[in-house]
């Protein structure tokens, strides 16, 4: 498995290599990195820059290159069919980072081109979608006919039922979760229908976006009738009301709850059996094992949490509610008049000077807190509390829950603190990542403009002028990482930077 970090960078950045001859080891380990450039493009062919796209586990890159009016997506340093134009953006790799797909133009005509290959030629296509686990691609696509637009899903090379529009907007088409089924919703004169695997269900007034529950047994969506709005779970109409606010599902796919509105008043209605009514519903959540529900809610001016439909006694705000993963403990933060409070498993702490943020390790047995207090942050940790900064941000558990890191800016300077321990001072930090086994923590710095990793404090000697957009750093093993970046040697040269940890 392999363990990943998003690394905060420019779009546009230039990376340059030099030796650091000058730099203290600052823990126990050494480092030892190499360089491993990519494939160098045909004379004529320059880099778009922007355009670099990174796949998920961060193994490949794909970018687009020009030459004179001829464009091309180059893949892992090989170059692709050359087109007229490359749709904007449209560049995506499958989950498993083991496929491509984007879009691209050949005189009028544009085709979704899959691992190098084009499919069916149309007047206008969305960016291509791929399915959970990778094996399908879902697209929309334009025909013109005698003036006459119309809409088509094409779905594993397979075209679909023409229609007036495919809704996008409401992130239509969607996969469900096992891959197994696709639905969208299809516009057919004034009337909408929602398409299951290419057959169609009943026609209303209005639809919002179809939602598949997490095991993909149930689709679920509202519509319209119409001044009514009602739920329809797997083609069943559920009870009327004046309007279906949100509705979601339990993570064990066992529990669907809507939120709805009839006049001023507003409930949750799961199995049909209505909640007690409130002037607003904020915000719902499940817990991990799907056995408890909390919402927040508003009535009088007041605000209250619902636990599991038990009304909890009343603040004047409330936010940040989290269950621990193993679902046995429920923390949230709620401010009465001037003073702040956590109220965890039902008691109430008074904590900082505005809402405390709680985050509760992997192993759910340590809760820790971003408290701002006099204008100045701190971490508190097993109830113990940490020094004070201008800003904290990105607070981490480890994987294994014994260790813990955040990133803290002191005199407009930023720097690491992990197991409570400050580490140096650089003009920015990107957040970091735990080793699988969390024995090391990695992260990019800048100091003058110039990033280079660091590993447990120690500085790698190889110095960038910054990283790839979206580009992650990732440990494939406990001792070792990689990352992509740019040289600007004699043009420009895609590079993987791997660094081998020593002990």
């Amino acid at each position: 498995m392999k363990y990943i970090l998003r690394m905060i960078l420019p779009v546009i950045v230039i990376l340059i290599l030099v030796p650091y001859t000058d730099f203290q080891a600052l823990g126990k380990v050494s480092l030892k990195g190499n360089v491993v450039p990519f494939k160098q493009l045909p004379d004529g062919w320059n880099t778009f820059i922007p355009s670099v796209t990174v796949s998920p586990d961060s193994s490949r890159i794909c970018y687009l290159a020009k030459k004179g009016k001829k464009f091309a997506v180059v893949t892992d340093g090989k170059l692709g069919p050359r087109f007229d134009a490359i749709g904007k953006d449209s560049t995506v790799f499958s989950p498993d980072s083991k496929h491509i797909a984007y879009t691209a133009r050949k005189g009028k005509k544009w085709y979704v081109i899959i691992d190098g290959k084009k499919e069916f030629k149309f007047n206008g296509i969305s960016i291509p979608m791929f399915s959970p686990d990778s094996s399908r691609v879902a697209y929309v696509a334009m025909k013109k006919k005698k003036g006459k637009k119309k809409q088509v899903v094409v779905v594993d090379r397979k075209k679909g039922k023409k229609y007036d529009a495919i809704l996008q907007k409401l992130k239509s088409p969607v996969f469900s979760p096992d891959s197994s089924r696709l639905a969208y919703i299809g516009l057919k004169g004034k009337k909408m229908v929602v398409v299951i695997n290419g057959k169609e269900g009943k026609k209303y007034d209005d639809i919002s976006r179809p939602k598949f529950s997490p095991d993909s047994s149930v689709l679920a969506y509202s519509a319209q009738k119409g001044d009514q709005w009602f739920m329809v779970v797997d083609g069943k109409e559920m009870s009327l009301y004046d309007k279906i606010v949100t509705y979601s599902f339990s993570s064990d796919s066992s529990r669907l709850i809507y939120i709805v509105q009839n006049k001023n008043e507003i409930f949750v209605v799961e199995k049909e059996k209505k909640g007690p009514p409130f002037e607003q519903i904020v915000i719902s959540k499940f817990s991990p094992d799907s056995s408890h529900l909390a919402y927040i809610t508003i009535q009088d001016k007041k605000i209250y949490m619902v636990i599991d439909g038990k009304k909890e006694p009343a603040y004047d705000d409330m936010n940040f509610m989290t269950y621990s993963l193993d679902s046995s403990h429920f923390v949230y933060s709620a401010q009465e008049g001037k003073e702040f409070f956590t109220i965890f498993d039902g008691n109430k702490r008074r904590l900082g000077d505005l809402l405390p943020i709680p985050f509760f390790s992997h192993d759910s047995k340590r809760l820790a807190y971003l408290v701002i207090q006099k204008s100045k942050w701190f971490i508190e940790v097993d109830g113990k509390k940490g020094k004070e900064y201008d800003q904290i941000t990105s607070f981490t558990f480890s994987p294994n829950s014994k260790r813990f890191y955040y990133i803290a800016r002191k005199d407009k300077k930023w720097l690491i603190v992990v197991d409570g321990k400050e580490g140096k001072a650089y003009d920015a930090i990107s957040i970091p990542t735990f080793s699988p086994d969390s024995s090391h923590v990695a992260y990019l710095v800048m100091k003058k403009n110039i990033w280079f990793a660091v590993v447990d404090g120690v500085e790698d000697e190889n110095w960038l002028f910054g990283g790839l957009n979206g580009g992650q750093m990732v440990f494939d093993s406990p001792n070792h990482l990689s990352f992509f970046g740019i040289m600007n040697q004699k043009g420009l040269k895609f590079v993987r930077i791997n660094i081998e940890i020593k002990n």
